[in-house]
């Protein structure tokens, strides 16, 4: 994942780490002094602030609280359904192809996701991921690129191949995603998707 602040993260860390250890120096001392035996306790403020780091990489980086200052990204995470519409002309019927329906589940941690989609006859994985976020033109858009695997009695007409998808999210709360895709057999289209309740 990309457009973390790195700033605001450090002074985050460097300020949770303060805020650590002046309270366990007043836990063990009764008072704010600092004494060489306050200096006995910066291991158990590591201890502390990376337990804290890891319950907020997999849970708490979701609040509402933390949006917009120090998650930048919005939260995907979930089932989506929706339609792969291609532009190509189908040989055989020498007309466009019919849009395909599709489920996507998303997996999102503080610092990956993954997107797999679904379909009769397909299934594609993300191997890489990205935010594009535009604060002045408010703008979100996420971009992965994947490998698509097609049922082993259609790839005769529908070879494995990789493709990459952008995707402009949503509605005010983020339930939609719309865009494109284009793939490495020169295919492109659309892809509409709604997150399910």
């Amino acid at each position: 994942m990309n457009n973390i602040k790195l700033k605001v993260y450090g002074y985050f860390i460097i300020g949770l780490a303060l805020v650590t250890w002046l309270s366990l120096i007043f836990i063990t001392e009764g008072k704010l002094i600092i004494t060489s035996k306050a200096l006995l306790q910066i291991p158990n403020v590591i201890s502390i602030n990376v337990f804290i780091w890891f319950v907020f990489i997999k849970w708490l980086w979701k609040l509402k609280i933390f949006r917009g200052w120090l998650v930048p990204f919005p939260n995907l995470s979930g089932k989506w359904k929706g339609q792969v519409i291609p532009k190509n002309i189908n040989p055989t019927a020498g007309k466009q192809y019919d849009p395909i329906d599709v489920d996507v589940i998303i997996r999102q941690t503080f610092l990956s996701m993954h997107v797999r989609i679904l379909s009769e006859e397909m299934e594609s994985n993300s191997y890489a991921t990205s935010f594009k976020l535009d604060a002045e033109a408010n703008e979100k858009r996420l971009c992965y690129t994947y490998l698509s695997k097609p049922k082993a009695n259609i790839r005769d007409r529908s070879p494995i191949h990789d493709g990459t998808a952008f995707l402009t999210i949503k509605g005010e709360k983020e339930n939609k995603l719309e865009g494109e895709y284009w793939t490495s057999r020169a295919s492109t289209g659309e892809i509409y998707l709604q997150r399910k309740k």
